[in-house]
């Protein structure tokens, strides 16, 4: 940004113009679908852990994400866009921003999806980007590499000056530290440049040689015989009948499958239909080049997906053995680094070889070409039809530099190929053959008539190689941006002695007012006789529309090359006279005869008018600010709005296209007013540019959120929410926190927005302070220590010091903290210290807390000199209670002593007796006054009692309605209770309440019914009662979709879907990550194989009707077990799912044509009617109440029930004495003979119809000692 400040820079990073702000990778737009088949997705309702590069655990569904773990001192902005949720820790924002650092580290929608969760991977995939200029060998930067913490190096990428490596997320906040925070002196020799994520690509699916005439090149005596092509694929069947004998090598680079082995069958079909013999067809499915050798590179596993690194380490592999590489892959392009197509430019200027690579499958609309096709290096292909028309699902272009992509298009639609032993990929026509769709299969037909061109000229080269085969193609008169040139023609590349170069001609994107264009193109003549062309052209938009006359025109409109020479065109384009937006064209060059025809693809985009747009930011005092800011502009009234961010400092320039704009800053200081931390909003929702503008950011108008409750209390876990909704109906959200504990939101106010949809949100937590002190009548209120530690481990409450009730206290002022004041503070034991630290980030404040502790110290009390007073993450505060203060709050208390000494009155309070959960929702504007008053009478109110039979950490949030949130996690202490307030109350509004647990090493998110709280109510809830056990759930965690069944049947499969359930029938579709969930089904005594894992696995079944018995084992770690068997009878579906249930499949959907039946397992309900610490007293009697039953639509009656008891583990069962108390429940009376001892139990129950359900709870509860 012109008169800005630049943070880093990037050999790739996108600039605009000569600004030095770095523009965030660009565009934010909708991600198409991968070019071919769509990797495996986790079931979108799910709350589904996944850990950043930075070490943040992040809680994703597609509604809400939850900072599940925050660190402390980091703030956490997110935004949600048509490509899914982003979050951004405060110490990411500059390095993504300026490209050091691949955004999509942080999409967490990305990252779930992909495969990359924590229930998928205890590692996260990265590359690690070189700057090509530092002098380095692969083995010294494999090293270097190797060498940081928390990862292993798997591969050098030499082609792209790169490595990848697999980085340990228990661990990966130290890796961040080490390659981006604080690189080392070794790193940094090496040049490192940025850091990428390891993106997973996916096979590229959807009468052909005859088409593309093949046959007659054959015939003609070129098949491609001396030619190796490499396919880089899942591998490939080598003892099909087609390929015996085509293989001339083959190499895995699927780091889980080290064989050439296809187990999906793409690879299969892709090699063959190269160069297929067509044996087991008698000869009638021929590959397109039948004499090539193919050189097999695997790349994708068995389920058709493969990571970057593999696949540009098969590329390197390939380039060095073969001719030409074919590649039916690839993935949407990303909009910054493209580390694919990178290794494609490079490989093919180091290796000569042709890479043919498939446009992908996200058409028809414009702009979709996928990487790594998106290489201008790149034969980029499209896929047609039989009718040569082209494919609704081929991919479009242009790109996003203006070039013509896709440049050729072949038969793509039902191509009938190999089939792989044991595959059943595509519509299998018989054990030997399939049929498949999709730019994959138009790609191997251009790299087999690439092979057979090589074969004629093997003297030739990527680049001559591509220009014959696309100077050679059948126009098929379809717009250029989806064709190219035209269908690829075997028999004319052979024939063809003209040829033209460029192979295309790209003007680029051109400035507004560009004045005329010229680019010269060169025909030569290889041939034997002089040959006279007459050239005409062809320019239209993408939907085909003719450009304006005159846009597109030649020096001459006829030119005569000699034989062996060759002769210039100049291609003259005036842009000005087309509007704005692409346009393609061919130039075409004709002999008089037609024998010789040459195409040659144009292509341009026309950019828009600008506007010159300076931005002043004023800071909190109303000067310049010179500090880095965030600014976010999104463009409102246009599809497609593209999200752009900047580093600010002070002011700049930028140019934008004349339209309405949503501008934001976003700025985050520890120097904020009164030396707090800080997280300020300026926001201006619906700004028009429509000529030169000034647009001033400024923080003196922003005015702190704050809440006042009846009783008193502090704020945490506070988001503010601006969310704006584009003319297209894009909805866009901008989450800003202030922190877990820091919590100092500013805002401007905004008048009322009329055009779009604009609403400000405001959430917040208020509870009691842990600890308020008195001094002199000034009174204050620290902090402790934030729960949370590094990694994945919270700190265990029983480590940390807390004052607890009330105290009087000396309280000695010992300044700095350091050796010499606290010697000459004289005897401080018992008393409480108050230190102003010198800069804590230093560890100043750690040093003081250890010398007060070593000098018998009752307490310490730190605020910071400097700066916001940051929490230390230390290990004094196990030693004595450590509270901070904020710096108001520390000179207040400084200056109510007398000669740095006084009493203080001490009130501890570990635990808040009460919570106030509050959501505010402004529609349409920011009130000026943003002090919000609120009364219990007014909030709804729930008991809620956490239960927990290890003390440990709980951590609470909430949602208020269905649109989608940032929740940040409020920690408590297990077991406990308190009274929480909901509110303001202010329509029908449902709200979701959610608790997660990290005791005992476990990790899930349970959610409480959505329900409608009302003004002025009161109930009770209790979390995480015993038995935790899995079955029917009676809702789902998000309040959008319908439960699922504990077990379905859809046609001839069987799908089972378990909910993690407490005693009180909260639930979560989440495995705690030390849990072991076996799922298991037999029909008849015989087992059912099962496919795929939780949450979801699917059983195909026979279509007649059986007797079927499901079992479930839940093992959370230690003693305590689930262990449920339901049998059964069913026959085929019918029907569909009752109102708020549904049939889920193994993918995660919800088909809507298919027939879905619930099978009649029972459930069984659970009052144990146990205390907080889930543990009964002893000796007594218990009173235990179950409840076995059908949920959802099925009625039928259970008519028996039978309650047992064991006291040693399960290993004997008494029969328990039962009641039936109404409603199906049962009431049975358990002796508690044994203190110290444990009771398991075991219910028995069956319906009317025979349907059974046996429950064993193995040590259900203790019994206290």
């Amino acid at each position: 940004m012109e008169g800005g400040t630049m943070f880093g820079s990037g050999k790739r990073s996108r600039w605009l113009g000569s600004a030095t702000a770095a523009l965030l990778a660009l565009p934010l737009v909708v991600i198409p679908p991968a070019a071919g088949a769509t990797p495996p997705t986790t079931t979108p309702a799910l709350f589904t852990q996944v850990t950043l590069v930075t070490g943040d655990v992040v809680s994703y569904s597609p509604n809400a994400v939850q900072i599940s773990k925050p660190r402390p001192g980091v703030r956490y902005d997110s935004y949600r866009g048509p490509d899914g949720w982003h979050v951004l820790p405060s110490d990411a924002a500059k390095a993504v921003i300026n490209g050091q650092v691949d955004k999509t580290l942080f999409n967490v929608t990305y990252l779930v999806d992909n495969g990359y969760a924590d229930a998928k991977r205890t590692s996260l995939p990265v590359i690690v980007d070189y700057d090509g200029k530092a002098a380095a060998r692969s083995a010294d930067r494999v090293a270097a590499t190797d060498a940081l913490p928390a990862s292993k190096a798997t591969r050098a990428l030499p082609s792209i000056d790169a490595v990848a490596l697999d980085v340990d997320k228990a661990t990966a906040a130290q890796l961040w530290q080490a390659v981006v925070v604080a690189p080392s002196t070794q790193q940094r020799g090496q040049g490192t440049q940025r850091l990428l994520l390891d993106r997973r690509y996916s096979v590229d699916l959807a009468e052909s040689v005859a088409q593309i005439k093949a046959p007659a090149a054959w015939a003609a005596g070129f098949d491609g015989t001396g030619v190796r092509v490499g396919v880089l694929d899942t591998g490939v069947d080598a003892t099909h009948p087609d390929l015996v004998g085509k293989i001339a090598e083959s190499a895995s680079f699927v780091g889980s499958e080290p064989d050439a082995i296809d187990r999906h069958g793409h690879g299969t079909h892709v090699a063959s239909t190269i160069a297929g013999s067509g044996a087991a067809a008698g000869g009638v499915e021929k590959g397109a080049a039948p004499g090539t050798q193919l050189v097999i590179g695997k790349v994708l596993s068995g389920s058709g997906v493969g990571y970057e690194s593999e696949i540009i380490a098969g590329m390197e592999w390939a380039a060095g053995r073969s001719k030409i590489v074919s590649m039916s892959l690839g993935g949407p392009a990303p909009s910054g680094a493209d580390p694919m197509s990178d290794a494609v430019t490079n490989l093919t200027a180091s290796t000569g070889a042709l890479f043919v690579i498939a446009a992908g499958n996200s058409g028809p609309a414009v702009g979709t070409i996928g990487s790594p096709g998106t290489s201008p290096s790149a034969l980029t292909v499209g896929a047609v039809d039989k009718q040569e028309q082209v494919a609704s699902f081929s991919s479009r272009g242009p790109v996003a530099d203006g070039s013509v992509k896709p440049e050729i298009v072949a038969p793509g639609v039902n191509i009938v190929a190999a089939r792989a032993a044991g595959t059943t990929m595509g519509a299998p026509v018989n054990d030997k053959y399939t049929a498949a769709s999709g730019t994959s299969m138009a790609t191997p037909h251009v790299a087999g008539a690439a092979a057979v061109l090589a074969q004629r000229h093997p003297d030739w080269t990527a680049n001559r190689l591509k220009a014959a085969l696309i100077a050679s193609t059948k126009d098929l008169g379809k717009p250029v941006n989806d064709q190219g040139a035209g269908q690829v023609d075997v028999k004319a590349a052979i024939d063809e002695t003209v040829t033209a170069t460029p192979a295309t001609v790209g003007f680029g994107v051109l400035e507004p007012g560009a004045g005329a264009q010229t680019a010269m193109l060169t025909y030569r003549n290889d041939g034997t006789a002089d040959v006279t062309l007459n050239l005409t052209t062809r320019l239209t938009d993408p939907t085909g529309k003719a450009a304006p006359d005159g846009t597109l025109g030649l020096g001459t409109r006829s030119v005569t090359v000699k034989a062996g020479s060759q002769a210039e065109v100049p291609v003259q384009l005036t842009p000005g006279k087309a509007g704005r937006g692409s346009f393609q064209g061919l130039v075409t060059a004709v002999s008089a005869d037609g024998s010789v025809k040459v195409h040659t693809p144009v292509g341009f985009s026309n950019g828009e008018v600008t506007n010159t747009v300076n931005f002043t930011v004023l800071g909190f005092d109303g000067k310049p600010l010179p500090r880095d800011a965030i600014l976010w502009i999104l463009p409102v009234d246009r599809k497609g709005a593209d999200l752009q961010s900047y580093i600010i400092n002070g002011g700049g320039t930028l140019r934008l296209p004349t339209g309405r704009y949503y501008i934001a800053l976003n700025f985050y200081t520890d120097e904020g007013p009164g030396l707090l931390e800080t997280n300020a909003m300026v926001v201006k929702p619906d700004v028009l540019i429509d000529g030169a503008s000034h647009q001033v950011l400024d923080l003196s108008t922003t005015r702190p959120v704050t809440v006042k409750t009846d009783e008193p209390g502090t704020e945490s876990a506070v988001i503010g929410v601006a969310n704006r909704t584009t003319s297209d109906g894009a909805f866009w959200s901008f989450h800003h926190t202030a922190g877990v504990w820091d919590n100092n939101l500013y805002i401007n106010p905004v008048p009322t927005v009329t055009a779009g949809k604009f609403d400000f949100q405001y959430t917040t937590t208020v509870t009691r302070s842990q600890l308020d002190v008195a001094v002199n009548g000034v009174a204050v209120h620290p902090d402790y220590l934030a729960a949370y530690g590094g990694g994945h481990d919270w700190i265990a409450p029983k480590k940390l010091k807390m004052f607890e009730g009330r105290r009087q206290l000396g309280i000695v002022y010992v300044g700095g903290g350091t050796a010499e004041e606290f010697a000459a503070a004289g005897d401080v034991r018992g008393k409480l210290v108050l230190v102003q630290a010198n800069d804590m980030l230093t560890g100043a404040g750690i040093e003081a807390a250890r010398r007060a502790a070593a000098a018998g110290a009752a307490g310490l009390l730190l605020f910071d000199k400097v700066r916001a007073t940051r929490r230390s993450d230390g290990d004094s505060n196990e030693l004595i209670p450590v509270g901070y203060l904020t710096h108001p709050e520390g000179v207040a208390l400084v200056a109510a002593l007398k000669n740095g000494k006084g009493n203080a009155d001490v009130l501890g309070n570990p635990i808040s007796p009460y919570a106030y959960h509050l959501a505010y929702v402004e529609r349409g504007q920011v009130p000026a006054n943003l002090t919000y008053t609120v009364h219990t009478g007014h909030l709804a109110r729930v008991d809620s009692t956490y239960h927990a039979t290890t003390e440990g950490m709980y951590a609470a949030s909430f949602q208020r309605g269905g649109v989608p949130e940032l929740m940040l996690v409020e920690p408590l202490m297990a077991p406990s209770k308190r009274a929480e307030y909901y509110g303001p109350i202010t329509d029908r509004t449902p709200w979701t309440r959610f608790t997660s647990t990290d005791v005992a090493g476990q990790w899930e998110i349970m959610s409480a019914r959505p329900a409608e709280l009302r003004r002025g109510s009161r109930q009770s809830d209790d979390w995480y009662t015993t038995p935790m056990r899995y079955g029917q759930g009676e809702f789902f965690n998000m309040p959008a979709l319908p439960a699922p069944y504990l077990a379905s049947r859809m046609g001839d499969s069987v799908y089972v879907f378990p909910l993690l359930q407490d005693g009180n029938n909260h639930v979560t579709a989440m495995i705690p990550n030390t849990a072991v969930l076996k799922t298991g089904l037999s029909r008849d005594g015989k087992p059912v194989t099962g496919i795929g894992g939780a949450p979801v696995t699917r059983f195909d079944v026979p279509a007649d009707s059986g007797r079927y018995r499901l079992d479930l084992g839940y093992a959370p770690g230690g003693d305590y077990k689930v262990d449920t068997a339901w049998e059964f009878t069913s026959a085929p579906a019918a029907g569909t799912a009752a109102k708020g249930f549904a049939c889920w499949d193994d993918t995660g959907e919800v088909p809507a044509d298919k027939s879905c039946q619930a099978l009649p397992t029972i459930s069984v309900d659970y009052d144990l009617n146990l205390p907080a610490t889930n543990t009964a007293a002893a000796p007594g009697l218990g009173l235990i109440k179950f409840r076995p039953h059908h949920v959802g639509d099925i009625k039928t009656k259970v008519t028996s029930a039978k309650l047992s008891v064991s006291y040693d583990g399960g290993k004997s069962w008494l029969r328990g004495t039962q009641i039936p108390i109404g409603d199906g429940w049962q009431q049975g009376l358990v002796p508690h003979l044994r203190p110290g001892g444990t009771v398991s139990l075991r219910v028995e129950a069956m319906d009317k119809a025979g349907n059974k359900v046996t429950q064993t709870i193995t040590n259900a509860y203790r019994l206290a000692k």
